[in-house]
């Protein structure tokens, strides 16, 4: 079977997983004539920060892979954070006999020994955009700061934000405290995102490992 992964890190890039969809769809039909995509898997507003196989519909993905299975994908930025991550990952697909591809390179094989070297390139390129974007955004939330004004556009963990301030949130507090509950109970950080897939934050979505993992740190230092 033919599979197909994109992700966006924001809910509004609609027009982003069309037009991953299409490039996936398009090799699909140039390169491999008379097939099709079976399903496609999409991960919206998840940060290319966090590995493949835990984000929500990478991990359905995970599962549904079997042997013998191909996924394609539009470009390695949108699959992998980081050349680490892009390797153990194929590695764990090549292990589970599924071939990959690439829509935007058509004929490179991810996982051969070429295909490896070029995802590192590419994915350690991005790395370094993004942390000369960070240094630059972090010189001007500095300034902000020592003039006095906000440099948050989304409350913290434990806060609320009205108009212009932030105000404590008391709700999600409660809830960072049944997490802290199961942690010291021994459970890890996957455990606890299972066992409170239930519990609405007030914010309106669902705590997830890496939200479970900031939550306690964050109480931890007194919510800052």
């Amino acid at each position: 079977m033919i599979f197909g992964y994109g992700r966006a890190s924001t809910k509004g890039q609609v027009l982003t997983e069309n037009g991953q969809l299409e490039s996936v769809k398009q090799y699909i039909k140039n390169q491999l004539p008379g097939q099709q995509l079976d399903e496609w898997f999409y991960d919206a507003a998840t940060s290319g920060g966090t590995e493949l196989f835990e984000r929500e519909a990478g991990r359905r993905l995970y599962y549904t892979l079997q042997k013998g299975d191909c996924l394609i994908f539009q470009r390695l930025d949108r699959l992998f954070r980081n050349g680490l991550d892009g390797v153990k990952s194929l590695e764990i697909l090549k292990a589970k006999g599924v071939t990959t591809a690439i829509a935007t390179m058509p004929g490179l094989d991810p996982s051969s020994p070429f295909g490896v070297a070029m995802a590192f390139s590419q994915l350690g390129m991005g790395q370094m955009e993004r942390m000369l974007i960070g240094e630059r955004t972090s010189i001007a939330m500095n300034q902000l700061k020592s003039s006095g004004k906000a440099v948050n556009r989304h409350a913290p963990i434990g806060w609320a934000k009205r108009g212009k301030d932030f105000v404590p949130d008391m709700v999600e507090r409660e809830q960072v405290e049944e997490l802290v509950k199961l942690m010291d109970q021994g459970h890890s950080l996957r455990r606890v995102e299972y066992l409170v897939c239930k519990m609405r934050r007030t914010r309106g979505c669902r705590w997830s490992k890496d939200s479970i993992r900031l939550a306690v740190i964050a109480r931890q230092q007194g919510y800052p």
